[in-house]
């Protein structure tokens, strides 16, 4: 995992997570869909955070669900935190195989 472009992508997908509604577009469609149809409804940056998420679903399933399940409804939540989350995710799979 590129852990700048991640970065990156947390940084510029944060917008989204303050709206169900862009969340949901970001699972379930292309970067340039949800973008799209975002487009239709909300100001051009949260339609860019809205590709950024599904950008960061395509390239980095893992980051992502963690991104948009321990993000806070009311700041951005800082990449490392997430990167964070995920190593702990990653150890505590390992100890339940054993």
């Amino acid at each position: 995992m590129d852990r700048e472009e991640l970065e990156e992508l947390q940084k510029l997908a944060s917008p989204a997570l303050h709206h169900a509604e862009l969340v949901e577009l970001a699972k379930k469609h292309s970067p340039t869909k949800a973008q799209e149809i975002a487009s239709g409804r909300w100001p051009r940056r949260q339609a860019r955070a809205c590709r950024f998420l599904a950008v960061m679903r395509r390239d980095f399933p893992e980051a992502f669900k963690v991104f948009i399940v321990h993000h806070p409804s009311e700041q951005a939540r800082p990449a490392c935190s997430v990167q964070s989350a995920l190593e702990e995710n990653n150890h505590g799979s390992k100890k339940s195989k054993r």
